[in-house]
């Protein structure tokens, strides 16, 4: 997968920038239908709407309405800066019993998904995921993905575009704590006093996490900044239990 990310005045530093995705390729007919197009567009008989496009291939939209695609239909795509960055630390107690949550999210930005190159590309023989069976296999088909193995190049099925990014909005649950208070009556019956406070408490982090994100963890981290918001599969962060007793003499 080539770069993806363009840095330049007016813009956010290393948006994304690559092609817009129309669809895959149905059939030759579709193809020799685009090419007539383009050459009625360009006055030339031998234009190309798309250089190597082959049906199962996915077609990239004319951006610049020339008739044909090239580097030109490139745009800014979104960039891996949020919009709005959020969090709520709220504690509420009851009789004995205490809950503290603490969930941060943040909204309104873009992430490059570049485990899609492993999980809907199958040119390397690797594992994939469920999306693969959604693949062009014969003319006619309408697919979400091409066909396996075909033009797997940064100027084919590759080329940086849209297709590559989701929404990176997320919510998460980072910290829930529930506790109980022992009254004290009862410690100073059981303990004849030598203790003065026991408390009980069960705590999760990262619990629960609200994304549409498909890959392993929104919260992706940029090894620097003009490749912020690539994910190309960090280890996600792992769901903790705790449990604990905490004892005041």
């Amino acid at each position: 997968m080539p770069a993806t990310t363009y840095t330049a005045a007016g813009n956010a530093i290393g948006s994304f920038y690559g092609y817009r995705l129309d669809h895959v390729v149905r059939d030759a007919d579709e193809i020799n239908a685009l090419n007539q197009e383009a050459a009625r567009k360009s006055g030339k008989p031998e234009a190309k709407y798309q250089d190597g496009l082959l049906p199962g291939d996915f077609i990239y939209k004319d951006i610049d309405g020339d008739g044909v695609v090239t580097a030109k239909d490139q745009e800014i795509l979104g960039n891996a800066i949020p919009k709005y960055v959020y969090g709520i630390n709220a504690g509420i107690a009851y009789k004995n019993f205490d809950l503290n949550l603490v969930l941060s999210g943040i909204s309104g930005l873009k992430i490059l998904n570049g485990l899609k190159l492993n999980t809907s590309f199958m040119s390397t023989g690797h594992n994939a995921g469920t999306d693969i069976l959604d693949r062009w296999r014969k003319s006619g088909d309408v697919a979400a993905l091409p066909r396996i193995g075909q033009n797997v190049t940064g100027n084919g099925n590759l080329r940086p575009s849209d297709w590559w990014l989701e929404d990176g909005s997320y919510l998460r649950l980072r910290n829930i704590t529930i506790g109980y208070n022992v009254p004290v009556p009862i410690l100073n019956n059981v303990t004849k006093s030598t203790v003065k406070s026991l408390r009980i408490y069960i705590a999760a982090q990262n619990l629960v996490t609200l994304t549409k994100y498909t890959g392993y963890d929104p919260e992706v981290a940029g090894d620097y900044l003009f490749a912020r918001g690539i994910d190309q599969g960090q280890v996600p962060q792992p769901r903790t239990f705790l449990a604990g007793v905490q004892l005041g003499f």
